[in-house]
């Protein structure tokens, strides 16, 4: 039996509550978070249950809008697996170059195009590998209007074409 007069909310037992918990945890825990200086800015469960309120939808969980930002007011909200999945940080690639891989004392040139990634060549050095990279960006996507995003979304048409 639950102790009703110590729960100010009567909250204790739901999923809005654990979600609570958990982004608690996570921030003051978890690699990605505590180290990145994620924090929560909810003062308490009544606040933050106040910026979210019940959960709509069995699949839906709580998501920052902005993955850089805090759990904060304005930045939270109860989100699909897909749009969680959509709203992720780019990996920065172990060379710490867009396009280039670094495999032992080597570094590889790989272009993504159509989904699936081409291999440039192997090089020496970042900087040649880099450039092998930027040349084939250049000649790829010169005549691409500004606003198309290269390395992942989806947009509707491309030169007149379906994509």
């Amino acid at each position: 039996m639950r102790n009703i007069k110590n729960e100010k909310h009567l909250k204790s037992h739901t999923t809005e509550y654990w979600a609570w918990q958990e982004i608690k945890r996570k921030c003051k825990n978890r690699k990605g978070y505590s180290d990145r200086g994620i924090t929560c800015n909810f003062k308490n469960f009544e606040e933050f249950y106040k910026e979210i309120g019940d959960k709509p939808s069995p699949e839906l969980s709580i998501d920052r809008i902005d993955n850089d930002g805090h759990y904060e007011s304005g930045n939270i909200r109860w989100a699909t697996p897909l749009q969680q999945a959509l709203n992720r940080r780019a990996k920065t690639p172990s060379s710490g170059t867009t396009g280039v891989v670094r495999n032992k004392n080597r570094y590889s040139a790989r272009f993504k195009l159509d989904g699936r990634h081409r291999s440039l060549g192997t090089f020496s050095t970042p900087g040649e590998a880099s450039a092998c990279y930027l040349e084939q960006f250049e000649k790829t996507y010169k005549q691409m209007p500004k606003e198309f995003y290269i390395e992942g979304a989806l947009f509707k048409t491309f030169r007149g074409k379906n994509v």
